[in-house]
């Protein structure tokens, strides 16, 4: 009872729950070596080892990269781990005839199994923590030291040239979500917008499109600058009462839309509040 309330536990940790998770620890963690190892050999792959052979890349670049990846795999193999220590250590007890023993003595099967349960729910909380925390960032600078070794600048690879690029504003009434603006480019090189179609609306309902060949963001002025298009402001009778050719226009916009469409990271880079 004194050793239940040191560790502030709402349950007393038996000699059961000790002699399983006794059991589990050394093949979960042979499990996961296993598991990480083959993880890293999918994740890879031969032909991105091909490529660092074929670069000459530095031994110690390769080292570093893999280091950096490593929370990432593990994160991936642990799941996987904890399933075969599972099965194998309770495999190895209904093989020694030790779950009917500790059945007779009125033990459930229920009752068995907490300890796992115990340790997957600190698991599952230490991976929620890794994958946020760790992975990110450390996939970022294994990513930026691949690129600055290859000289290869983000902007220009075929995966970070913007396509569709939809940017959208909420307003919030009484709990209740709306849309307030809707930007939409077709392209987008790093600088300017091309082909650009932008909608505003107050109370549910259409009140302003542009349409413009491009737009770009000037830091001066802290403002959009719009090129070659049509501005169209509509009433209350869903009727166009201005509808205007421009060669230039400029609007106060909000510069998140250039940040939004500028941000050069895919999913392994960013935890949930950067993709949010």
């Amino acid at each position: 009872m004194m050793k239940k309330r040191l560790l502030g536990l709402p349950f007393e940790i038996t000699l059961l729950d000790r002699y399983i998770i006794k059991e589990l620890i050394p093949s979960l963690l042979f499990s996961l070596a296993i598991c990480t190892i083959l993880a890293e050999l999918v994740g890879i792959s031969f032909e991105q080892i091909s490529i660092a052979v074929e670069e000459n890349l530095p031994v110690y670049l390769v080292v570093q990269t893999h280091w950096l990846k490593l929370p990432a795999f593990i994160c991936v193999a642990l799941p996987f781990s904890l399933l075969i220590s599972t099965i194998v250590i309770y495999t190895k007890l209904s093989n020694k005839n030790e779950i009917i023993a500790l059945q007779s003595l009125g033990i459930s099967s229920q009752r068995l199994i907490i300890p796992n349960l115990a340790i997957a729910c600190i698991l599952t909380l230490i991976i929620f923590v890794v994958q946020e925390l760790i992975v990110p960032p450390a996939n970022y600078q294994a990513a930026m030291m691949l690129e600055t070794e290859l000289k290869i600048d983000r902007n220009e690879l075929a995966k970070y040239n913007k396509q569709n690029v939809i940017y959208q504003e909420f307003t919030e009434n009484n709990s209740d979500k709306h849309l307030k603006l809707l930007f939409f480019a077709d392209s987008f090189d790093g600088k300017r917008m091309n082909d650009i179609t932008l909608i505003k609306l107050h109370n549910q309902q259409v009140r302003e499109i542009v349409i413009a060949s491009s737009a770009e963001w000037k830091e001066q002025a802290k403002k959009w600058e719009l090129i070659s298009g049509r501005f169209n402001l509509i009433g209350n009778d869903n009727t166009y009462i201005v509808s205007d050719d421009f060669e230039q226009l400029s609007l106060r916009l909000s510069r998140k839309i250039l940040d939004y469409a500028n941000h050069h990271r895919d999913n392994r880079e960013m935890n949930l509040i950067d993709l949010y």
